[in-house]
């Protein structure tokens, strides 16, 4: 093969797996979801104590996170419900219900909601600072002894209360949770099921408010969504992140991962054409990497090296073959072959089917 050749096969090679990488991560769908949910949230405005119009990007402190979830939040999520029955879904999205999923922005239906929030470890001080935590009370809140005293990030919270006995401590707490939180990084985490209802929802949220996770000691709250858009094929993990400070400062962050359940069902032509084109490329690589051996052979590896470029080849060579290869990795987790939405719909597997969406949303990124 002359080096002519050889160069137009790297530049196919090269569009082939720059278009195969595109779609399969689908980077264009992941914007396209991310822009129509976010722009419909920011949007959406709110009233605080004072009476003021707010919006999300205008959240200062956690009285005012919680108006924003207890009312624009809500409107949105609960705004567009469809009813239509089982099989209009076909098997892949069949629900268990009369109602679709909520939908955010015509077609992006809400699956899932967490919302978890994280506090501050109080520390003690030294000279004139009180060791009491500061305490920020809304309406009606009043705090126990117990309570005003804790140093703990990750003391169970509990509704303020002389006694909670252990019957009530379900009802009346939340346990601080590892594996169930945003990214694993540990706070108190509760899921809502948008089918559920905007009352649960605004339950989840209320439990929260109560426990007193909206004082001062909040560091930090984040709320989260598993979205999927069916004319897509597309998963979205958008989260909302609220990160807070004694000094009354309140930094958002936004974060969106998306994911393709289908991209790996040979069954459907568009992804066996994707499959066949991976083999295809794998072919291609394993073709360069024969050359570049035969070329070491006959020149020994020195010399061969010692080439202007060939080292570059050769390492491009193996992190493509990675790259590829990974696919067949990923192609192993169990979500690709085995999830059904009604493990969203089961309060038993709800928890852990979200948090292995998210962990596969974060390890595609």
């Amino acid at each position: 093969m002359g080096e002519a050749s050889r160069a137009a096969f790297y530049v196919v090679f090269a569009f082939c797996t720059v278009y195969l990488n595109i779609v399969s991560v689908s980077t264009w769908n992941q914007n396209a979801l991310y822009r129509t949910v976010t722009n419909v949230y920011a949007k959406a405005p709110f009233q605080d104590e004072a009476g003021r119009t707010l919006y999300v990007d205008g959240i200062s402190n956690p009285d005012q996170l919680y108006l924003w979830l207890s009312t624009a939040f809500k409107k949105v999520t609960f705004n567009e419900v469809t009813s239509m029955s089982n099989t209009e879904w076909g098997d892949l999205v069949k629900w268990n219900s009369s109602s679709s999923p909520n939908t955010v922005g015509s077609f992006n239906r809400m699956v899932m909601i967490r919302m978890t929030a994280k506090r501050w470890k109080m520390e003690k001080t030294m000279g004139v600072f009180k060791l009491m935590t500061p305490q920020h009370l809304g309406k009606s809140r009043v705090l126990d002894s117990s309570s005003k005293n804790t140093n703990e990030d990750s003391d169970d919270a509990c509704i303020p209360a002389e006694n909670i006995s252990l019957l009530n401590r379900t009802r009346d707490c939340m346990q601080y949770e590892v594996e169930s939180s945003f990214d694993g990084s540990g706070g108190f985490a509760d899921f809502v099921n948008p089918i559920d209802g905007p009352e649960v929802y605004q339950a989840s949220l209320d439990k929260m408010w109560n426990v007193n996770l909206f004082d001062l000691r909040l560091a930090t709250f984040t709320v989260d969504a598993m979205i999927y858009n069916s004319n897509l094929d597309q998963w979205l993990n958008q989260a909302w992140i609220f990160k807070f400070d004694f000094a009354g400062n309140c930094k958002q962050e936004k974060v969106a991962r998306g994911f393709n359940l289908n991209v790996f069902n040979t069954n459907e032509p568009k992804y066996m054409g994707l499959y066949i084109l991976r083999c295809a490329c794998m072919i291609m690589l394993f073709g360069f990497l024969s050359i570049e051996l035969k070329q070491i052979w006959d020149l020994g590896i020195w010399q061969h090296f010692r080439r202007s470029g060939n080292l570059t080849d050769m390492i491009s060579i193996w992190i493509s073959i990675m790259v590829l290869s990974s696919y067949w990795i990923i192609e192993m987790n169990d979500l690709y072959t085995n999830f059904r939405f009604e493990m969203l719909l089961n309060q038993a597997t709800r928890a852990e089917t979200y948090v292995k969406l998210t962990q596969l949303a974060s390890t595609l990124q």
